[in-house]
């Protein structure tokens, strides 16, 4: 494992224990890209270590981890998605894996999962909105994921498939759409809030629904958590 810089550091510390005294400003993208690996990498590593210290009968389960953090790991080698391994990690899962992928241009994820017979995908909105976080009282609470659709494996074994998929991944990881931003009122105009997060239905309703053409709905089984978030 690489060893974190300060500025990993810091910004690990400032995002993952909330301090009481945050931060202002966002940091650079080239210093977030940096440290959002080195926290995979410290998250990576942890795994390893507690995988080896379990009983042998929880292994299994463990390496499914450790699996998947590796694979999302080799997914941004230097910081934009990297095509080549998106199509490879998407091609060559197994039965059982998982692969997590940010995009972050949507505030939003996709979770592809490897069944005997399909392939699973799941989407969910990564920050809330400004307006929830400052509109709630406490945590706000929160489901994961969003919903599901299911691909026939005949489907996504196709090379092409996935080559179609992963641009369009790609394309929406890196570009922002102005009509779907938040918008405030100034000066008798609307202006996108570039200070709020974007609304990730790009992903959650077009994409989806996009595959929902190819595949069918999936009921996927919900979780929730009460999570605490700061608007500056």
């Amino acid at each position: 494992m690489v060893q974190p810089s300060k500025q990993d550091i810091e910004y690990i510390i400032n995002h993952v224990i909330l301090l009481p005294r945050l931060p202002q400003k966002a940091k650079d993208s080239g210093i977030v890209a940096s440290a959002e690996q080195a926290l995979l990498s410290l998250v990576l590593s942890t795994a390893y270590r507690f995988c080896q210290q379990y009983p042998s009968e929880f292994k299994s389960i463990w390496q499914v981890v450790t699996g998947t953090l590796s694979r999302w790991i080799s997914l941004r080698p230097h910081g934009p998605l990297f095509k080549t391994a998106l199509v490879s990690a998407l091609l060559e899962m197994e039965l059982g894996e998982v692969l997590p992928i940010q995009i972050r241009a949507q505030n939003a994820a996709l979770i592809f999962r490897r069944h005997e017979t399909q392939m699973i995908t799941e989407c969910f909105e990564l920050s809330p909105l400004a307006e929830d976080v400052l509109g709630c009282k406490g945590n706000l609470r929160r489901s994961f994921p969003a919903h599901g659709v299911a691909i026939p494996v005949e489907v996504s074994t196709i090379p092409a498939f996935h080559h179609g998929l992963c641009d369009k991944i790609i394309e929406l990881d890196s570009e922002t759409v102005d009509e779907i931003m938040p918008k405030s009122r100034k000066a008798g105009s609307d202006w996108s809030e570039i200070r709020d997060t974007c609304h990730p239905e790009l992903v959650t309703k077009w994409l989806m629904t996009t595959l929902a053409a190819i595949g069918s709905p999936y009921k996927v089984i919900e979780i929730q958590k009460r999570t605490r978030d700061d608007v500056f």
